[in-house]
Order: C-alpha cells, then structure tokens, then sequence
C-alpha cells in the first residue's frame, strides 16, 4: 500500500486492530517516490494483495474475500 492512498487507509480500517496481524509493505516513500521491493514486485495498483500462491487482487477487497483466499476465519 501506500500513505497516500485512501483506498488503502479505508482497507486498513476495515482490519480494524486486526491489521497489526496483515503483513503490509508501504511502497511509497514520504515523498511519494515508489520503492525499490514494490518495484522488484511489480506493483501498479494500490492496494495490492499478494497471495500465498501468487495470484493478486488489486484495490479495496472485501473481507470475505480475503478470508477465503487466505483460508483465514472471520471473527
């Protein structure tokens, strides 16, 4: 994700204090200049989602979905 993408800050809150637990990268430097490992990983979109087994989903991503990609209950 990056700071400046509200997509990703309304994704984060749908985590709520959970999100400690998501292993997100920020891919964006405090002048908003992408980083190096985002770029090695060829993100174009945020928020990106990278699975287990390679596939992504790009953008705001319901919860449900990504339990299910990731075999991860809703509580």
């Amino acid at each position: 994700g990056a700071w400046w993408c509200s997509h990703c800050q309304a994704q984060k809150r749908a985590f709520g204090k959970s999100m400690k637990y998501v292993p997100y990268v920020e891919c964006s430097t405090p002048d908003s200049k992408m980083k190096q490992i985002c770029i090695d990983a060829k993100i174009e979109g945020f928020p990106t989602w990278v699975f287990a087994d390679g596939t992504r989903l790009t953008g705001e991503v319901p919860l449900k979905t990504l339990a299910e990609k990731t075999n991860c209950p809703l509580n």
